[in-house]
């Protein structure tokens, strides 16, 4: 089990994660179906994807396209000067006041093939999922199936709590679960479950402490108040929902067309792979085994804050928050005007940044380990765009 800590004026971080690495795969195809070598106006070259068209007029800056930070210039220098771009893996992307400022890939999503990344990559994002199931959590409270005040003993029935823990606990990690000893073996949903059931101690009930369990046993609730599946429930009222055409679950990652190989430097070797488990991936159920673009991690928390997934009501629950230990409110961290998700799986390094608004952020993805502070850095481009006038 491994413990990052990250800390930005006013914020402190604590993600929590085991993940059972494999050894090198070998050497992998990247050839793209014919339904599949392009996107809207792109389509794939063998070292990324190209615009597919000579009409550069064609090209929207929006953040289902790339954007160079050309109009940016200034801006675009200084966030590259904080960033080491010869040393980053990865995709980031800026808006201001909704309007993408940089939306660009750096480094290689799959080097064997000399395959870059791009806007267009896909990165796990580990436990940024769990504002994903917050959400699903509250869509079903706005449904009338859940009360946060629940005992979640009434949605297991057997589980060795005394009544104590609620709904909300587990949301803003007040549960006082330790958490389990995962064992990289492939769990369905419903034996995701029954690992934290099995192995459950409770220490500290009412106090802040950062599991995952607490986030599975949520996505066990969400099927079990829904009478659906997790990926159904998810699939349907979120991803759906927020258009997010560049979302998935770890079951379909090695087929997706962009999908990014996880990388590590091991001493003065780069580029060295780090592939998980998909037993291990299996066990970060509700919790850490989803992967998207950056634009669709933008997509997601806009139309969070939009009010298409839930009410205003249950979007001010989730950003307040959850204990005096901790700004965690439900799968996110608070600040006065911004908020922010960060998740680590393996090689992958990811994290949001944003406005409660989401008019204004900063998001960050990678396939490796970053060579900077991705919560300080992230925080300091924003500051920056701030400075800079809308581009229409």
């Amino acid at each position: 089990m491994r413990k990052i800590s990250l800390a930005i004026i006013g914020l402190s971080l604590v993600i929590i994660g085991g993940v059972f690495l494999a050894t090198p795969p070998k050497k992998e195809s990247f050839a793209a179906s014919a339904s599949h070598s392009k996107i809207g106006l792109y389509k794939l070259k063998e070292n990324g994807l190209a615009l597919d068209t000579n009409d550069s007029e064609k090209l929207v800056p929006n953040l289902d396209n790339p954007n160079d930070g050309n109009k940016t210039p200034e801006l675009t220098t200084k966030i590259e000067n904080l960033i080491h771009p010869k040393e980053f893996n990865g995709t980031l992307l800026v808006i201001k006041n909704r309007k993408v400022l940089l939306n660009k890939g750096y480094g290689y999503a799959n080097k064997e093939i000399n395959q870059l990344n791009t806007f267009q990559s896909l990165y796990y994002i580990g436990s940024i999922e769990k504002s994903i199931t917050a959400t699903a959590i509250m869509k079903l409270v706005d449904e009338g199936k859940i009360k946060l005040t629940d005992p979640i003993k009434k949605y297991y029935p057997t589980i060795n709590d005394n009544g104590i823990i609620t709904v909300k606990q587990l949301l803003t990690h007040t549960s006082g679960i330790v958490g389990m000893k995962k064992t990289g073996q492939q769990v369905t949903h419903n034996g995701a479950v029954q690992e934290v059931l099995d192995q459950l101690k409770i220490v500290n009930n009412g106090h802040w402490h950062y599991t995952d369990d607490d986030y599975t046993l949520l996505a066990g609730i969400v099927e079990r108040a829904s009478g659906t599946d997790y990926t159904t429930y998810v699939t349907k009222n979120i991803i759906e929902k927020a258009n997010l055409s560049h979302t998935g679950f770890y079951d379909s990652f090695d087929t997706d067309l962009f999908h990014t190989v996880a990388y590590q430097k091991v001493g003065n070797q780069a580029y060295q792979p780090l592939p998980i488990t998909k037993g291990s991936l299996s066990e970060e159920f509700g919790a850490g085994n989803m992967y998207m673009t950056a634009g669709d991690l933008v997509k997601f928390n806009q139309a969070l804050v939009d009010g298409k997934l839930i009410s205003k009501t249950s979007l001010d629950q989730m950003q307040t928050p959850g204990s005096s230990e901790s700004s965690y409110g439900f799968g996110m961290y608070l600040g006065e005007k911004t908020k922010y998700s960060h998740g680590v799986l393996g090689g992958y390094h990811s994290l949001i940044l944003i406005s409660k608004d989401g008019n204004d952020g900063v998001v960050v993805m990678a396939n490796e380990k970053t060579p900077f502070d991705i919560l300080q850095t992230a925080g300091a481009i924003l500051k920056e765009a701030d400075k800079v006038e809308t581009i229409d």
